[in-house]
């Protein structure tokens, strides 16, 4: 039996060699970190070779088929290409139409079929009996990104460009492909470094994680916010967690945001202030009245106009207000901070 295996081969290009003439017909995923061209093994021409010499000894070409999503139907024509230039069985196996905008398109897929075999040709189905498909969370991020392993799918990540094209690339098969258009019926049957999630769906984890459960929002999940250990998270963004939550009423000393919408000004202010901790804070506009009303109303120990949090001099004091420390940082304020007022009442 002669299986159908189209073996992608990986192969590193310099960016020199990208631009020049021996690759400028083939299409590649380019990138700052490396040049990606994925071959085909010489297309349909081979297996047709192979499969003649197969069906003289009565063998079958069984398919995997190329593509099981929005290109079925070509994946489809060229299994009965196959059949018809080798005179071989040929058996679509696992048949299906992955992706909402191809449901009901098995209509034309079992059509072809039919055709297939009313002008004589062998073609035959085999199908699992049930509505979903099971295969690793790898299959909604996009395969160039994944090409030459863990490791250089990661690098791709820290590439500010890479990692939006990797995002709309998930969003993309999310909505078109295996995701059927819902994060709901997306569901993790093995999630190693957090199992309290297995039998969960995207949907679950997003609501988990107090964020909207959006197709974009989902595949910022797949590819952020990993679990290094029992307390800790990689990098986090959360979307309007709710104001009961820990990570909103704590404070937290590590790479987490928390961004709340807000429909009136003063609720900002609120929302700010109901919490037991305060630092230094933010404020973005070119309202003058804003900024100062922003001022006098906030629970901060610094309002920074236009600007983040971060930036300080030495000159400059730093200090927490409510339960978040105790003193001030700054030279001058860090000198007095370290002295006592020490009086000495004479009399004579």
């Amino acid at each position: 039996m002669l299986r159908k295996r189209v073996i992608p081969i990986l192969q590193i290009i310099d960016e020199k060699l990208v631009k020049s003439t021996k690759f400028k017909n083939h299409k590649y995923v380019g990138d700052p970190l490396n040049a990606v061209r994925i071959f085909n093994q010489k297309e349909v021409d081979e297996i047709i070779v192979l499969s003649r010499e197969v069906s003289k000894k009565g063998g079958i070409y069984t398919s995997h088929l190329r593509d099981e999503g929005l290109e079925v139907l070509a994946s489809i024509d060229e299994a009965i290409k196959i059949s018809e230039k080798a005179d071989i069985t040929v058996i679509l196996t696992h048949h299906k139409v992955i992706g909402k905008p191809m449901w009901g398109k098995s209509i034309e897929t079992l059509r072809r079929v039919d055709d297939a075999r009313e002008r004589g040709l062998d073609i035959r189905i085999d199908q699992y009996p049930y509505n979903a498909s099971h295969t690793g969370i790898s299959v909604l991020i996009p395969s160039w990104a994944r090409a030459g392993g863990q490791e250089m799918f990661k690098l791709r990540l820290e590439n500010e460009k890479l990692r939006d094209s990797i995002l709309n690339g998930i969003v993309f098969n999310i909505l078109n492909d295996r995701g059927g258009e819902d994060l709901d019926r997306i569901q993790f049957a093995k999630f190693e470094w957090m199992p309290e999630l297995e039998g969960k769906t995207l949907k679950y984890w997003c609501n988990l994680r107090g964020i909207e459960p959006t197709t974009k929002n989902g595949a910022k999940l797949l590819i952020g916010g990993k679990k290094i250990n029992n307390v800790a998270y990689d990098k986090t963004i959360l979307l309007n967690p709710s104001h009961d939550d820990m990570v909103s009423k704590n404070e937290i000393f590590g790479p987490v945001a928390c961004i709340y919408t807000y429909d009136k000004f003063e609720s900002a202010i609120e929302i700010a202030n109901s919490v037991n901790v305060s630092f230094q804070s933010s404020i973005f506009t070119n309202n003058i009245n804003e900024l100062l009303k922003f001022y006098k109303n906030i629970n901060a120990s610094a309002v920074f106009h236009n600007d983040h949090t971060a930036f300080r001099v030495d000159w400059m004091p730093f200090a927490g207000l409510k339960e978040s420390g105790h003193g001030v940082g700054g030279i001058k304020y860090t000198m007095y901070e370290m002295q006592i007022d020490k009086m000495l009442v004479l009399k004579n």
